[in-house]
């Protein structure tokens, strides 16, 4: 049986519509490839950004730490080009084909929990960039601090709904405790603080 993660960012040619057919995955990128088959790097990055974004077999995802800042590191490793515009289309989720994608492929997945869990991260984290940004009134004449104000506390909702989802996820499937141990003893190990450290 192929893995599908493996097979998408492994995959080295430029027929994708032909090589995702063969896998049975055309369904879920077609858009994708008809919006970037001008561009094969390009289309290879997002998919691959993707794939090891909201894959639950995805190693590049560390649960507990922040979503945009795990989001950015992904976009890094899928060689996409550090350019404002691609970044904002799929790390802040501007495109709606890769928005489309992206559900199909969380859709793919068919765990209930990793959905919820997508969703609840991506939104808090449009919550907190809400929250951050000059947010105007319905008339546009000053800056809505009352719904600045509610964003926040959404987002310190949506964290607790995160921890609670993520709890889960550790608890019924086996890959996500093996990476929570694996993340615990490299956190152990980088800490080599002594007492020493302070008496200089």
């Amino acid at each position: 049986m192929v893995n599908p993660v493996q097979a998408l960012i492994t995959y080295t040619g430029d027929d994708w519509y032909e090589y995702l057919d063969s896998i049975s995955l055309s369904e879920i990128f077609r858009d994708l490839i008809v919006k970037y088959q001008g561009n094969p790097s390009l289309l290879k990055g997002i998919i691959r950004y993707i794939v090891w974004a909201y894959g639950m077999e995805s190693d590049k995802i560390i649960l507990g730490t922040d979503w945009v800042e795990n989001k950015k590191r992904i976009f890094e490793s899928a060689q996409l080009p550090p350019m404002e515009n691609v970044l904002k289309d799929v790390v802040y989720l501007m495109d709606d084909v890769i928005l489309v994608t992206i559900k199909r492929w969380i859709d793919f997945q068919n765990n209930d929990t990793w959905k919820e869990l997508m969703m609840l991260k991506d939104l808090r984290a449009e919550m907190q960039l809400s929250a951050n940004s000059q947010l105007k009134t319905g008339n546009g004449d000053a800056v809505n601090y009352d719904q600045k104000f509610k964003n926040a506390k959404y987002s310190i909702d949506l964290a607790l709904m995160i921890k609670d989802c993520e709890s889960k996820l550790l608890q019924n499937d086996p890959r996500f405790k093996d990476a929570a141990r694996e993340i615990k003893q490299r956190t152990k190990s980088n800490i080599s603080i002594s007492p020493e450290s302070f008496a200089k």
